[in-house]
């Protein structure tokens, strides 16, 4: 059985039904010549039939309606709600349709930006709990994103949150990286490519316990790629501006063994100073720099320590990007009851790293955000 509403005392506006109930009765009645929205249905139903918590959704309405008509607890009398309409004027009705309106507006904006939240954070990446844990997700990134057919892939790691620390790190990061893709799997081979003389030779002594992995330098393999024949995976560690020429003609070489031979190296980008260049070849659709062609972010992971333009700092955030999750920008910030792990998920920026622009913003909005949430007492 259908519930129906009967629009009962607006003799001000000629009325027709939008549709009839199974008695033949007018489910809902409105002004002749108009178009209502869902969100007007909501007004006009609580309005007209009392309910006191107001529904997010015709489907909740509906509900209350139904556990109204059997207890009648929550289904106030028509003839009441006839004579306290008729003693309303016009600009009391008006006046209180215009706070339903609030209200509804409040509710289905809450239940749509919860909704979008949640979508938002499957989509997200999520901060990992150790070191180890982030080198694990790059090492399954990388071969995903393999398997995918990529042909260049580019990493990231900073969490110092300084440029003076980018090569070091991705040192470190590097030989984490070819530990975790050799020991995952017996098939795979890392050859790992440094950019100086001085960190290749430091590097050879510490990284002998490595399986599988042979080490070598920019201009030696840019010049003769023949060392690197058979491998799965090239990490190209922390190349500088000055370097880009050499890495070019490391990936036309990488290309021309994959057409002779079948096998196709990965090439991997660590800490590369193309960021700039990547971005804006990505929103280009790669057609800048052949370098970067077909360039597939698929790790990222940096420690960020903002400031507005009155150099007030922001909490610190992390931005970060396990592929093919998205990237994902997180704030510092336990006192969040949304905080997950002592992070709160302020957004996601798709598949290119957000610019500095819009880093400044989300974390603008994020800090007076919460503001105004504590200034309510909701945090």
């Amino acid at each position: 059985a259908s519930i129906v509403v009967s629009a009962v005392g607006s003799q001000r506006l000629p009325l027709a039904p939008m549709g009839r109930g199974n008695g033949g009765e007018a489910a809902v009645m409105r002004p002749q010549g108009c178009r209502l929205s869902r969100r007007m249905v909501l007004v006009a139903c609580c309005a007209y039939t009392g309910i006191s918590s107001f529904p997010r959704s015709l489907h909740q309405f509906a509900g209350v309606c139904f556990a109204g008509v059997r207890s009648r607890a929550r289904f106030p009398d028509v003839e009441r709600w006839r004579e306290v309409h008729t003693q309303r004027d016009a600009s009391t009705s008006a006046s209180e349709m215009h706070s339903w309106t609030i209200m509804m507006n409040k509710a289905i904006n809450d239940a749509e930006a919860k909704a979008e939240r949640a979508l938002s954070l499957k989509e997200a990446t999520m901060t990992p709990d150790s070191f180890e844990e982030a080198v694990e997700w790059a090492s399954m990134s990388a071969v995903a994103s393999r398997k995918d057919g990529g042909p260049i892939q580019s990493m990231y790691f900073n969490m110092q949150g300084d440029d003076d620390s980018v090569e070091d790190e991705a040192v470190d990061f590097a030989e984490a990286l070819a530990t975790e893709l050799t020991g995952a799997d017996t098939a795979v081979s890392v050859r790992v490519v440094f950019r100086s003389a001085e960190t290749l030779a430091r590097c050879k002594n510490d990284w002998e316990d490595i399986p599988r992995t042979a080490l070598s330098r920019l201009e030696q393999v840019s010049d003769d790629a023949s060392t690197l024949a058979g491998a799965t995976f090239v990490l190209l560690v922390a190349p500088a501006a000055d370097d880009l020429q050499a890495a070019r003609v490391l990936r036309q070489k990488l290309e021309s063994m994959s057409a002779d031979s079948g096998a196709r190296p990965t090439l991997i980008l660590i800490n590369h100073c193309f960021r700039e260049e990547a971005r804006e070849a990505f929103a280009k659709d790669q057609a800048k720099e052949p370098l970067l062609e077909g360039l597939v972010n698929t790790f990222h992971m940096a420690q960020l320590e903002l400031v507005d333009l009155e150099k007030v700092p922001f909490n610190p955030a992390v931005v970060v990007r396990a592929w093919p999750k998205k990237f994902s920008l997180w704030e510092d910030n336990p006192e969040e009851f949304e905080a997950i792990k002592g992070f709160y998920f302020v957004a996601n920026s798709g598949d290119a790293p957000p610019s500095d622009y819009a880093l400044l913003r989300a974390m603008d909005m994020s800090r007076n955000r919460f503001k105004t949430l504590k200034d309510m007492g909701k945090r």
